[in-house]
């Protein structure tokens, strides 16, 4: 996502909890992006609350005004039972996910607040789902449900609170749908990896979607949106064409048969990246495309139908 707003010239702040990570991945996008990036790293613990205060104090010194935060961070847990999960293992979901989304959205929105008081507008705040968003169950992964489904929550009550005090703070989700990241494939089986050949994407492909849908929603400064990348009716689409993509990105034997991301961005799957991530960028636009086409056909229809009732 951090290359997607880069290639679309804005400022960006990025964040990990080491300080070497963080500074890896900001080499990484200038050598992808141009050293003309605005990119900079902050090293940030989303489970401090000092931490997050200092993420948010060192980008708007970096930044002037944040317009656009996003809480990406997230924790699995490891893929067992609930009764089998230790403390620890419990306490870093939790944390991560949830009191790192409080964190983080509570410093958003208090930078926006202090810069709508300013009379310099609001911003924007928007947070990841992921699998139990909805309600529905998670077995195997029932603390990270647990927490995904609690974020849908904390984004209705923060949509009514700036809306009680008429702040100019968009607050949205977005879908990233099932992304081929570690977060994902932890203890992941063979049967989970046939199912990741029919719904999952690379994490560019996700972005190329994601991102535009962010600035417009920016642009239009929109108050409550969902973009959702996987939507039902899609995934029932891969999964009638499911023949097609066996063996997309793993064998039968649940061998990984795809590039690294270095590969895919910059090396000799760069062009198949780059078209396929122009494609997810104007996904939306073929079907207002289809759309419009099978009303002025509609009409059309209409007209000569009623042409040839009143001869």
């Amino acid at each position: 996502m951090a290359r997607e707003f880069l290639l679309a010239g804005d400022k960006v702040v990025i964040t990990s909890r080491s300080e070497r990570t963080v500074a890896s991945a900001v080499r990484e996008l200038r050598a992808e992006v141009g050293a003309g990036a605005t990119v900079y790293g902050v090293s940030c613990d989303v489970t401090s609350q000092s931490s997050v205060a200092r993420l948010a104090s060192i980008s708007t010194s970096l930044l002037g005004d944040v317009d656009v935060w996003i809480n990406n961070a997230a924790n699995s847990g490891s893929f067992k039972r609930f009764t089998d999960l230790t403390d620890t293992q419990l306490n870093e979901v939790v944390r991560s996910n949830l009191l790192g989304s409080l964190y983080c959205s509570r410093a958003a929105f208090r930078l926006m607040a202090a810069r709508a008081a300013r009379g310099n507008g609001g911003g924007h705040i928007f947070n990841m789902d992921g699998a139990g968003a909805d309600g529905t169950a998670t077995p195997m992964y029932a603390a990270y449900g647990a927490t995904k489904a609690a974020i849908g929550h904390l984004m209705g009550s923060l949509q009514a609170e700036a809306a009680s005090k008429d702040l100019p703070i968009g607050v949205h989700t977005c879908s990233p749908g099932m992304v081929l990241t570690n977060l994902l494939l932890e203890g992941a089986t063979l049967r989970n990896k046939q199912v990741f050949n029919i719904l999952c994407e690379h994490p560019e492909t996700a972005a190329g979607f994601l991102v535009p849908r962010i600035r417009s929603v920016v642009a239009l400064d929109k108050r409550r949106q969902y973009i959702q990348y996987l939507t039902p009716s899609r995934a029932l689409s891969r999964f009638l064409t499911a023949p097609l993509r066996a063996g997309r990105f793993f064998d039968a034997e649940g061998q990984p048969g795809y590039l690294n991301e270095y590969e895919r961005v910059m090396g000799k799957g760069a062009e198949d990246t780059r078209r396929l991530v122009e494609w997810v960028r104007r996904r939306d636009h073929a079907l207002v495309m289809s759309y419009s086409a099978t009303m002025a056909c509609t009409y059309a229809a209409l007209v000569m139908h009623a042409i040839g009732t009143s001869s």
